[in-house]
């Protein structure tokens, strides 16, 4: 009895708590060109990723402002395999043709140095 309660206390010590993994927001584009603003942070290695989904035929808009030390973002499409040229400066916009049903994955996470350092990636993305 005394060996079960020592090994069940180790296994709960040596797992820890479950990491919740917060899933991607979708963002749905129509024909119609309006702009969506995401106010967002990024902290312990956490990145935060944004699914945009397209209607129709159309060049999509991303626009984000962060600071260059502590954020960097990546952007991906099921329409090609890998990922895309990456965000070199911020602020940056980068304008994408979307064909009918395509889907990008934008992600935004703190650099190394700021995960290092404990300093969270603030930043504002905007699509359209």
């Amino acid at each position: 009895m005394r060996l079960a309660i020592s090994t069940l206390t180790f296994f709960v010590l040596a797992c820890g708590a479950a990491q919740a993994v917060e899933r991607p927001t979708v963002v749905t584009l129509t024909d119609q060109s309006k702009v969506q603003q995401f106010k967002g942070v990024s902290t312990t290695g956490e990145s935060k990723s944004y699914i945009v989904k397209t209607s129709g035929t159309r060049k999509v808009t991303f626009h984000i402002e962060a600071d260059n030390e502590t954020c960097g973002a990546e952007l991906r499409t099921d329409a090609e395999l890998g990922f895309m040229p990456e965000f070199r400066q911020f602020p940056t916009t980068r304008v994408e043709e979307a064909e009918a049903g395509e889907t990008f994955r934008i992600s935004l996470f703190q650099t190394r140095a700021a995960r290092l350092k404990g300093t969270p990636c603030n930043f504002l993305l905007s699509i359209e």
